[in-house]
Order: C-alpha cells, then structure tokens, then sequence
C-alpha cells in the first residue's frame, strides 16, 4: 500500500479500541468530501480491515450530532437485522469507538471516525445497467424498513434547512436576482420550470410541521 497521506494514521488510529497492531495504509474510494483511508491492522497473523475518515468539520461544524445520528441509526438498523437473522457487520455500518468511549477522535485540529471495513463491497460511480438501479432501490427499501419505528426526533438537524424546499426556493430566487456569474439568460427554460413548480416546495415540510405527514428517517441523499 502507498502511504500518500500526510495525517499520522498510526497514531490516530491508536485512540480507537481496535485489536491487533498497525500494519498499513492507504486512500480508499472515490469520495470528495471526507479524506477516506483502509487501514490494515495485524494479530497473530490474521489482517483486521477498518476504514477512517477525517470527518470535513468545514462541512460539518456539529460533529457530535453528526456522530450521535450515525450512532443511533446504526445501531437501531443492527438490532432489526439480528431479529430478521441477518449479520449487522455486513448489512451497515459499525462506528468503533475511541478508548475512552466516543464515537469520534479529535486530535486537537482534525476529526476522525471508524468503521469496520466491510469486505467484497464497493459503491458504483456510474450506473450502466437496469439491474443496478433496481439492486439500488431495493437497498433504499431495506434501509427504510429497518429504520421502522425509530424515534426522528432523536437525531440534530446537523445542516441547518439543508433539506427545507422552502429555503431552498428562496435561496434561488436569491441567487437568480443577483445573477452574480450572468447565467440567467442562458437558463430561461430551465428558471421558468422551476418557478412554475414552486407551488411543490413547501409540500412536505408544511404538512410534516402541521403533523399532517409523520417525522420519519429518510435518506436524503441517494443521488
């Protein structure tokens, strides 16, 4: 593996309660906004995987309630994949935590978390066939269902209004009166499409504030 990293992974993954001795590292994936690693750890000859990322706090300035809605999410899916007799450290995500018990590491200017590495997965950049949508929305499906029953208002709106539509609008009409790069005349199909559609923005957020649509889980970020 090419060390090309200049974070001291050794080190850092030595706050986590991970067994074995470091072995190695390296980049993994094909994120762009967390720095991702595979890191291999060694006992008694067998290699243990993990993955670590540095979480973007310039993104994520709440990483405590980042982490705590991984956590709790998590380990609810983990108790409804045992029940169905599924393996949870093959089904979703597991945090490791640090030697003194959070689920994060802070190393005075960088945040890391830790997943186990789940082998024989891999994420596609570019869907090319029917099957792997359809394999995608089964995927959306199960996570949904094994999220039954979960208590939503546990969870920090970590990104404020990240996903309110009516801010959402009106950041738009912002952006479209200041036309701060002259695009907008280049657009005028597209910006007459969008306003003739505002009617649908306050929807849901509406009717989940008048209690008309229950707070639920969801996944707002399938791509």
């Amino acid at each position: 593996m090419v060390k090309n990293f200049s974070y001291d992974v050794k080190e850092i993954i030595s706050n986590f309660a991970v067994e074995g001795e470091y072995f190695d590292h390296c980049s993994y994936g094909e994120g762009h906004i967390n720095d991702t690693f595979l890191v291999e750890m060694i006992e008694l000859g067998n290699i243990k995987k993990y993955i670590l990322q540095r979480i973007n706090n310039s993104l994520f300035t709440n990483i405590e309630g980042l982490m705590n809605n991984i956590d709790l999410v998590t380990s609810y899916c983990k108790k409804n994949i045992l029940k169905n007799g599924g393996d949870p450290n093959k089904e979703t995500l597991t945090v490791i935590k640090t030697k003194e018990g959070k689920n994060y590491y802070f190393d005075g200017n960088n945040y890391f978390r830790l997943f186990i590495f789940i082998e024989n997965s891999f994420s596609y950049q570019i869907v090319s066939t029917p099957l792997d949508f359809y394999n995608s929305a089964v995927a959306f499906g199960e996570f949904s269902a094994l999220l039954d029953g979960f208590d939503a208002s546990k969870l920090y709106d970590v990104i404020p209004l990240f996903h309110d539509t009516r801010n959402r609008y009106k950041n738009f009409l912002n952006s479209l009166e200041k036309d701060a790069f002259n695009r907008k005349e280049e657009v005028k199909k597209e910006i007459n499409f969008v306003k003739n559609h505002a009617y649908l923005c306050p929807l849901i957020v509406d009717k989940i504030e008048n209690g008309t649509i229950p707070l639920r889980v969801t996944h707002n970020d399938t791509k």
